[in-house]
């Protein structure tokens, strides 16, 4: 499942919910777009 939320302590919400039906493991994707960065 994937899972969008603008922030940490709403995704710790969301989980704490989820976690009543079992266990879940959580990965944080960060990214920036490629424009943005200049090549160096």
């Amino acid at each position: 499942m994937k899972v969008l939320t603008e922030t940490s302590e709403s995704l710790t919400s969301f989980l704490d919910t989820c976690n009543t039906f079992g266990f879940s493991t959580t990965l944080i994707v960060l990214s920036t777009r490629f424009e943005d960065k200049s090549i160096v």
